[in-house]
């Protein structure tokens, strides 16, 4: 059975128990070996919280049998094997934080365990080796601008999720020659259900389904999800995707963060993503997002919302030259700074809510 290393610790898995002495311990040490243990104690199902980044924060019971399954899915998938050892730098109380301890449980894998950070590897001995870490895009951005591009390279695999990429940070990491995928989950589905290669030859422009998990679409267009993780029963997303098959699929956009103007259907999402790219030109880099504020006349307006830019004149007219006219926003707020989550997502409601509010 492998080992968690906690403050530079090495205490053997069996080792850990209800009782473990906690002193000294950091909330997030003491959240790890409280989670083992319960583990390690047989308990069938867990109380987690989703992030709410995507809608309002619930708690989800989910059953261990479930997340078994899950993490031999992943561990057959990305080649995992005993004896590696994998980092966990996420939040523990979250799915993805647990199913990474899961994993090093259920495949005798040793768990390096540092305090979630934006660059977790600085925390690290330069004799440590990782073989499987997963990150938010935030520390991947974090450890490439540190310089840690040697570090990342020597592992066997990475992988990303919790929020999207900006296309800076695709364009660094397909720099990468570790191979990286991009996941897509959420509590619900014990984590991923589906990865996609985003560098090397392997590099994709699909989610690929994990295990017998099959992909449909309902009649908005939102991908739905069905296989044994879901007990065989079909589980409805609010993600707008292109479907290629039952098993691949390009993600497009949230159905709940759609803009009707004027009968106009708007899809934030893509059009941001053309905006980051004129903006990257102009020397751009500030956070920002598209929302659709309440008009009489058209029903909802486009409004660019940016984040902590000291001058904004000229990006309309910016965006006008370069955007189809029913794309281009009409107003433009400036908030000091956006609201996120613990991955680092911008929180869409939250964040315009505060312009609603000054």
């Amino acid at each position: 059975m492998g080992a968690v290393l906690l403050n530079g610790k090495k205490l053997k898995f069996e080792h850990l128990n209800q009782t473990s002495d906690l002193t000294g311990c950091t909330p997030f040490e003491r959240g790890v070996i409280e989670f083992i243990s319960q583990w390690q104690s047989g308990t069938k199902k867990f109380k987690i919280m989703t992030s709410g980044s995507t809608g309002k924060a619930k708690s989800v019971l989910l059953e261990r049998d479930k997340m078994i399954l899950s993490a031999g899915i992943t561990a057959k998938t990305l080649g995992l094997k005993s004896g590696m050892t994998a980092l966990l730098c996420l939040h523990q109380h979250y799915i993805a934080g647990k199913m990474m301890i899961i994993r090093a449980l259920e495949h005798n894998m040793d768990l390096i365990a540092i305090t979630p950070s934006s660059n977790p590897l600085q925390e690290l001995t330069n004799d440590s080796t990782i073989d499987f870490a997963a990150f938010v895009p935030l520390q991947m951005a974090g450890m490439l601008r540190a310089g840690y591009t040697g570090k990342l390279n020597k592992m066997h695999v990475i992988i990303v999720g919790g929020a999207p990429l900006s296309l800076l940070l695709e364009e660094q990491i397909m720099e990468l020659t570790v191979p990286v995928y991009l996941t897509y989950g959420m509590t619900e589905t014990y984590s991923h259900v589906a990865l996609k290669r985003i560098n090397g030859p392997d590099k994709s422009t699909f989610y690929h389904a994990l295990g017998d998990v099959v992909f449909e679409q309902d009649n908005r267009d939102c991908l739905t999800i069905k296989g044994e993780i879901t007990d065989g029963k079909e589980m409805i997303t609010n993600d707008i995707v292109k479907l290629k098959s039952p098993k691949e699929f390009v993600w497009i956009g949230r159905y709940d963060h759609i803009i009707n103007s004027g009968g106009i259907k708007i899809n934030p999402e893509s059009v941001e993503k053309e905006i980051e790219r004129i903006f990257r030109k102009e020397g751009i880099e500030n956070r920002f997002l598209l929302t659709g504020l309440p008009n009489e006349k058209f029903g909802q307006i486009l409004a660019l919302v940016m984040e902590d830019i000291p001058d904004h004149t000229g990006l309309l007219l910016l965006l006008k030259s370069n955007l189809p006219e029913y794309e281009v926003p009409k107003s433009v707020y400036v908030l000091k700074e956006f609201v996120t989550s613990p991955s680092g997502k911008i929180n869409r409601s939250l964040t315009v809510a505060k312009i609603v509010m000054a």
